[in-house]
């Protein structure tokens, strides 16, 4: 095998049921957070898919999408394996 090549066989396709948390689990560990527009284009999804999720980690002060970006607030982070938990 070529150095720095990863094998085919420990890379593992992601459905697009998972897309939507696959992507949660990255972006939200980002303090400044990614843009909201990222969502759809990186996982196909729609953030409809989300949006009542999102809506009710947002009233209690888990999530916040300041200027179009998908964030977690302090609180959030501090309870981010909740946080994403939600979206399974």
């Amino acid at each position: 095998m070529a150095e720095g090549k990863i094998p085919l066989a420990l890379i593992d396709e992601v459905s697009s049921a998972e897309r939507p948390l696959e992507f949660l689990m990255f972006a939200l560990r980002l303090k400044e957070g990614v843009p909201r527009a990222l969502f759809s284009a990186t996982t196909g999804c729609d953030f409809a898919v989300i949006a009542d999720t999102w809506a009710e980690l947002q009233k209690k002060g888990l999530l916040h999408a300041p200027d179009e970006r998908l964030c977690c607030t302090e609180k959030g982070y501090l309870h981010l394996n909740y946080v994403l938990g939600q979206f399974e």
